[in-house]
């Protein structure tokens, strides 16, 4: 866990705020004391707020006068809060905290500094340590304690710590894993060459790590005697973003139903458990889709498509890494509507960008009614159901002799079969009337759908018929396919839609309301693209991941 102590000197204006929630989230504290909270009034907002959800609890004592003022908020799913107790310059607080639910106390100080009202507070303090007793005690604030002169002259900035209970834990070994441009050699090495080569290039890659940490606590000492030079600010910034990076790929600890998992054996445990649930089949007797016409193979491509391969092709796959070259590539235009617009030679991510853009203008301009209705999945590529993938090959016409695995090259292309289930009902409602697309010219055209793999857009008349064909479909393909729509993730928008038919569709849908402009496929609708702010946030996202480029 994490605990974090900064001495604000003062809670009030909006930049101390911003600066406190900036320490939590940066450290990704589990517990945070504040002093000198000057504040005569701390209530549920401002926890919220400092904390950056709602899903934390705190204890405080006010300030007197303009002076003083403790503040401790922790989250409230890793600790489950017992009692407060408090004293003279401090307030503690016994949670019940981790795996286990040891039990905690956590101390934040603000000390006087007359030596007599520090005796006092510690001999509280004692007190309650000896009669409440606990696992794990944390004393951390501001004590108004200096070791030398150099810390009188600069002061001490805020506190991060990480408190470990165990030992650390090996989690075996790890995977190995297979760069593609170890295909430019002429001969591919094996795996013992390539431990040898990475051995000699990076060294060993633990000690690596134990001399960054060490380099860090040197630069630190350095630091409390004076300050770094140019040179030593620099390594400590580069050894830092290595220990960053570290921390950004490690699993601290997982949270479990309404606990949370913290030892290594329970967290692999915890994560064999989920993929053994997730990739199990709920259903043993799904529905099908048997009214549905689909496209489907000629015969001559089934025979090319089962054919053996020759080394040629082989070697043009392989040395390109294109999946556009693989045979499959070149039939999937044939069986896959032009609505879905994802991994398809020909098909672009931004023409359903544009058609989306220039369906809300249009319905802008001729005062039409057009709703839009934004559908989310949840974990679409690992939860599609393997009989409902099996069935839509047949559908399409596969021969037998087709045979997949999680993690093929294919997948993509696989996944446009399985959801091309969804485009072929959408088409069969509108055949029946079931469905009214938003009417584009006048030439009878409608577009009701459009997909950039799981990314599907409806856009349609502001009707009740729409929204009970909408929720049927989805709802029905939920159960053939075993993809999961997440309604409440999911949003509508309307242009010329009145907001009584926004409330309605809201809660029939179960979704939330957007408003213009929106996101979709990572790029701005119905905004002005003239305007510069339009694309602002977009320029921002590319510089920032730019910027991660730093080799």
């Amino acid at each position: 866990m994490y605990l974090g102590s900064i001495n604000i000197r003062g809670l009030g204006g909006s930049l101390k705020k911003q600066k406190v929630k900036g320490f939590i989230t940066a450290n990704h504290l589990d517990f945070v004391a504040v002093q000198e909270t000057k504040l005569d009034l701390v209530d549920e907002r401002l926890c919220h707020f400092l904390w950056g959800n709602k899903f934390c609890c705190w204890s405080f004592i006010l300030a007197i006068g303009n002076s003083g003022g403790i503040l401790s908020i922790w989250c409230s799913s890793k600790g489950n809060a017992v009692f407060s107790f408090f004293g003279p310059g401090f307030v503690g607080v016994c949670s019940e905290w981790g795996a286990a639910r040891s039990r905690c106390f956590f101390v934040n100080v603000y000390s006087k500094c007359p030596f007599a009202e520090k005796r006092q507070l510690w001999s509280k303090l004692v007190k309650f340590q000896r009669t409440l007793l606990g696992d794990v005690w944390g004393v951390v604030g501001d004590f108004n304690a200096v070791i030398g002169p150099s810390e009188r002259r600069s002061g001490v900035g805020p506190l991060v710590m990480r408190v470990d209970r165990e030992m650390p834990q090996l989690w075996g070994p790890k995977p190995f894993r297979f760069n593609n441009y170890w295909l430019d050699h002429k001969t591919l090495p094996t795996v013992g060459d390539l431990k040898r080569w990475n051995k000699e290039v990076f060294g060993e890659i633990e000690l690596k790590i134990r001399l960054e940490i060490e380099s860090i606590k040197d630069f630190d000492l350095k630091a409390e005697a004076g300050p770094l030079s140019l040179e030593d600010e620099e390594a400590r910034k580069h050894c830092l973003a290595s220990m960053q990076r570290t921390r950004r790929n490690s699993i601290i600890a997982l949270r479990v139903g309404d606990r949370w998992v913290e030892s290594v054996p329970e967290v692999r445990a915890a994560i064999l458990d989920y993929f053994k649930i997730h990739f199990s089949e709920s259903l043993s007797n799904r529905p099908t889709l048997d009214g549905i016409t689909f496209h489907e193979l000629a015969e001559d491509d089934v025979v090319m498509l089962s054919a053996p391969f020759s080394a040629a092709e082989i070697n043009v796959v392989v040395a390109t890494s294109d999946g556009n070259k693989s045979r499959l590539a070149k039939e999937m235009d044939k069986l896959i509507s032009p609505n879905q617009l994802a991994f398809i030679q020909g098909r672009k991510l931004v023409d359903g960008v544009v058609a989306v853009n220039e369906i809300i203008d249009l319905a802008k301009k001729s005062r039409k009614e057009c709703l839009i209705f934004k559908v989310d999945f949840e974990k679409v590529y690992d939860s599609v159901s393997w009989s409902f993938l099996e069935y839509m090959m047949q559908r399409f016409g596969f021969g037998v002799r087709w045979r997949l695995k999680q993690g093929d090259p294919l997948a993509p292309f696989i996944f446009l079969l399985v959801v091309e289930g969804l485009s072929a009902a959408v088409r069969t409602a509108e055949e029946r009337n079931l469905f009214t697309g938003f009417k584009v010219g006048n030439t009878g055209m409608f577009v009701s759908h459009l997909q950039y793999a799981d990314d599907t857009l409806f856009p349609g008349e502001a009707t009740l018929a729409n929204l009970w064909s909408i929720k049927t479909i989805l709802r029905g393909f939920e159960l053939a396919s075993g993809l999961k729509v997440n309604f409440g993730k999911s949003k509508v928008t309307g242009v010329n839609v009145s907001g009584d038919f926004l409330d309605v569709t809201e809660r029939f849908l179960q979704c939330s309301r957007a408003s213009l402009p929106f996101t979709y496929l990572g790029l701005p609708e119905g905004a002005n693209a003239r305007k510069l702010s339009t694309w602002k946030p977009l320029i921002d996202t590319i510089s920032k991941k730019l910027g991660t480029w730093n080799n």
